[in-house]
């Protein structure tokens, strides 16, 4: 029988201390690169909270400079045009730490703030739909040509027409957010195949509104004028584009067409609802902000507000 050594025993002894001391720096590692991870992870969430704060209220002040123009525009001007300061837009803006704050010396470039202001009438208003006890004929007529513009069929847009009637007569669409309207019409299943190409052409308002022969589009005047032909309609965004229309009549006398008329209640060349839209990019975040306004006079207040990363 072979008895070991006290040498082997020891040296076995100090082979497991080895191993031992080498696992219990591996958990303490792992243990400290943990709590490493889960602070970087914790000051990350409270810096992008910051700057979430932060760039809300960056968003904020484009907005009240976008309140503050539509209010200059409503004292100085009775028709709305897109030769309007408004219409400008508010172009890349840096911002500076000592802009945010004026305690701080330094000028480091910390984002940037842009927006723009668009006539939210310079679109047909699906609220137009309902009409008296069925959908509004006329309204249906205008709907139908822009669904078609976009690729719809006619079916689907009658479709879409009924079922936002019948909707709004059993009061089904009052409850939720007001800018859930507008999501309402994206997911809408007869538009969101096409709501790529009418976005800019459709908006839901709180009441019934009119088209601005101003701002309007091309292809939502050729809808709205169903008795214009392309090239007349081509021809009256030429005029307005020379000079705004003044009223309905300024442009029936500059047409100079007594063949051409305007279907009544349909259009104007003011306007009362707008969206005003941010884009704040702070450090390595950047969001993008819409407010519809409506205005009333020099006054305005916000219908509907959302935001997306």
């Amino acid at each position: 029988m072979i008895i070991p050594s006290q040498n082997n025993f020891r040296h076995k002894q100090h082979g497991v201390a080895i191993v031992t001391a080498l696992l219990l720096t591996m958990l303490v590692a792992v243990t400290v690169t943990g709590m490493v991870w889960r602070q970087h992870v914790t000051l990350r969430r409270l810096e992008n909270a910051a700057a979430g704060m932060q760039m809300h209220w960056i968003a904020r002040g484009g907005l009240e400079w976008a309140r503050l123009v539509m209010s200059g525009d409503a004292q100085s001007s009775s028709t709305d045009h897109l030769g309007e300061v408004w219409a400008q837009g508010l172009p890349s803006t840096p911002l500076q730490e000592n802009l945010l704050d004026k305690n701080s010396p330094h000028s480091e470039k910390l984002g940037e703030l842009s927006g723009r202001i668009s006539d939210l009438q310079a679109r047909f208003n699906v609220a137009r739909l309902n009409g008296q006890g069925k959908v509004d004929p006329a309204a249906l007529i205008i709907f139908e040509r822009l669904m078609q513009g976009a690729g719809a069929s006619s079916g689907e847009a009658k479709a879409f027409a009924q079922r936002f009637f019948s909707a709004n007569q059993n009061n089904a669409l009052a409850s939720g957010r007001a800018w859930s309207r507008i999501e309402q019409l994206a997911n809408a299943p007869e538009l969101r195949p096409y709501w790529p190409q009418l976005e800019s052409q459709l908006t839901w308002l709180p009441r019934t509104t009119l088209i601005n022969l101003n701002t309007a589009s091309t292809s939502v005047l050729a809808a709205a004028l169903p008795t214009f032909s392309d090239s007349q309609v081509r021809q009256l965004v030429t005029l307005r584009d020379q000079a705004d229309f003044r009223n309905l009549t300024d442009a029936m006398q500059r047409l100079n067409d007594t063949n051409l008329t305007f279907p009544n209640d349909l259009l104007s060349t003011n306007s009362r609802y707008f969206l005003v839209e941010g884009d704040v990019i702070f450090g390595r975040l950047t969001r993008h902000y819409e407010w519809a306004i409506e205005r009333n006079g020099r006054a305005s207040r916000v219908i509907w507000q959302r935001e997306a990363s």
